[in-house]
Parts: C-alpha cells; structure tokens; sequence
C-alpha cells in the first residue's frame, strides 16, 4: 500500500490532447500528442478497445 511519503513524490499534471493518431498494426494503442502548458508530449495509450 502507498503511504503520504510516497504519494507527495507525485508530479500531477493536467494536459489538453492535441492530437490522436492511430499506430498501424496496433490493436490497442494510439499515439496522442498532449501539451502541459510549457510542453507537448507524445504519449502511446492501450485506448483502442474503449474508444
């Protein structure tokens, strides 16, 4: 189980999606590309069975 001490090491950010692009040849993931207000990052989400 977590405790406080590890939960305060967090960094929580929230981000907007900028865009969704599928990865041929994957089931699941799609790579999105989401900024955090001073950057953009590209992230792959296991998204394409809910979405």
């Amino acid at each position: 189980m977590i405790n406080i001490d590890d939960f305060k090491k967090l960094n929580i950010v929230v981000g907007t999606i900028e865009s969704v692009e599928d990865i041929e040849g994957s089931e699941k993931l799609y790579k999105l590309r989401v900024n955090i207000g001073n950057e953009t990052r590209q992230i792959l989400g296991g998204l394409k069975l809910s979405y």
